[in-house]
């Protein structure tokens, strides 16, 4: 990669990015126009956060990265020393520039490179990045304290036979639309979307989980594999709860 400009180069004092291994100021990083990422979606990511600074499970996270990546056939695929030394690097910086009692949100993700047509040649680099924002915890204040309402959309799921709907994607174009839907038929609410068969499926945000007749359960198949209901999972499993 080329060295950095004066203009780009991280201030102590503003957040960092890292960017194919490289830190760079948080308000100038960004994807060139021609990346496929941009211009396709072709991009795989993680999303998590950190608790008093410290990003909990990190490992989970960048394997899953990691293993969505090679399901995808991506190019140049990072290691995994590399990606967890990126995160670590971020956090190092970015954590103590918050006020007391804040921590930060953690989102990895990687594109399929450059658009050949775009470039006029294959030969072009995918982009890593690792990036951090302060968990805005004000704004989801009602949600925690009153819940979501949910409701139920008119687009479906993606079926698994045309994408595989377990992997982490940036390309979530029919969860915004089902969202907006949402909204219109009752402001305030979010979309919960079904498969086409009119099983629960998942929102585009989180996983479902249901309690009844004291036993948690939570879609099979045709979701995202959460780490958070794999952390569920292991909850009620300690706890002697049926988990199915």
């Amino acid at each position: 990669m080329t060295a950095l400009t004066t203009s780009q180069q991280p201030d102590p004092a503003t957040p960092v990015a890292s960017i194919n291994g490289q830190l760079i100021s948080w308000t100038v990083a960004g994807l060139p126009l021609w990346d496929l990422g941009v211009v396709a979606g072709a991009a795989v990511t993680e999303a998590g956060r950190t608790y008093a600074g410290r990003f909990l499970y990190a490992d989970q996270h960048v394997d899953r990265l990691l293993q969505s990546l090679q399901a995808l056939r991506f190019p140049d695929i990072p290691t995994r020393d590399s990606l967890l030394q990126a995160t670590q690097q971020v956090i190092e910086h970015n954590f103590p520039l918050l006020p007391p009692g804040s921590d930060l949100g953690i989102v990895l993700f990687s594109t399929a490179g450059g658009n050949a047509t775009y470039l006029g040649h294959h030969d072009s680099q995918p982009m890593t990045v690792v990036h951090s924002y302060p968990l805005p915890f004000e704004l989801w204040r009602k949600s925690f304290v009153s819940g979501v309402r949910l409701t139920v959309s008119t687009i479906r799921q993606i079926p698994a036979d045309c994408f595989p709907v377990t992997l982490k994607v940036r390309n979530r174009l029919h969860w915004w639309l089902a969202d907006r839907e949402a909204d219109l038929k009752s402001p305030g609410c979010r979309a919960l979307l079904l498969n086409r068969d009119g099983s629960v499926a998942e929102t585009s945000t989180s996983s479902i989980c249901v309690v009844r007749h004291n036993r948690v359960a939570t879609p099979a198949a045709d979701v995202l594999a959460s780490l958070s209901s794999r952390l569920v999972e292991t909850l009620c499993e300690q706890s002697g709860i049926p988990f199915e």
